[in-house]
């Protein structure tokens, strides 16, 4: 069990400014700060990459310690401003991601890392995150297509975040299984930069039919595969 509390990782580039892998893991009211150039190719930089961190469980299934990431302020961060490979049970809660001088990939994303990590989120729930992300391709995106052809990710709880600012506000490429839906609910949405990318117009909610959602509310106002688009 490892945590980080009140921690600031600022100005890396080239990849992240920080990488957990570990299960059980506590990182709260930390900064990450204007991590990497998004304008300069191969000078990206995450604000955090938590490459795989479960919550922890007994042998009959009981939570021991839940991996927890909340209270956290990620600001003009490079490439992705939080982004998880695999977090089963996990709690992403309270954290806020602005972008002021510099846009980002996505601001918060759920992903595998082209099946490098499990892409597993069964239980896990990202709920009150608030994300104004001027610029950004995705406020939230959800599983790996917009960057990679690998598997589904797996469950989650995806409720209640409040996203503003990007070209689409909440993305959903990639994401659940007949068997394991991802379920992405009431969330509060603002505007989106008026734009277009990938030939597609800015919108705010955005599901490609190869996911599997449920529940799943508001209706997307755009139901395409941004396939390869980020």
């Amino acid at each position: 069990v490892s945590t980080q509390s009140t921690g600031v990782s600022r100005y890396s580039v080239c990849g992240s400014s920080l990488e957990w892998v570990g299960n059980g893991a506590t990182i709260v009211d930390s900064q990450f700060y204007r991590n990497g150039d998004h304008f300069t190719s191969m000078m990206w930089s995450d604000g955090l990459t938590l490459l795989h961190a479960d919550s922890i469980f007994d042998a009959s299934g009981k939570l021991i310690q839940r991996t927890v990431v909340s209270g956290n302020s990620f600001i003009d961060n490079s490439d992705v401003d939080f982004v998880t490979g695999g977090a089963k049970g996990a709690l992403f809660e309270g954290n806020t991601i602005e972008h002021f001088i510099q846009p980002a990939f996505a601001g918060l994303m759920l992903d595998n890392f082209d099946n490098s990590q499990p892409g597993d989120y069964t239980g896990a729930v990202v709920t009150q995150n608030t994300v104004s992300c001027q610029g950004c391709t995705y406020g939230i995106n959800l599983g790996p297509h917009g960057w990679y052809m690998s598997n589904n990710i797996i469950g989650g709880n995806v409720t209640a975040n409040k996203i503003a600012d990007a070209i689409f506000l909440l993305n959903v490429d990639g994401a659940g299984t007949p068997s394991s839906p991802i379920a992405v609910y009431d969330n509060i949405f603002g505007q989106p930069l008026s734009t277009t990318k990938c030939n597609q117009k800015s919108s705010q909610f955005v599901v490609c039919p190869q996911s599997y959602v449920h529940p799943l509310s508001p209706q997307p106002t755009l139901s395409v595969c941004l396939n390869g688009c980020h």
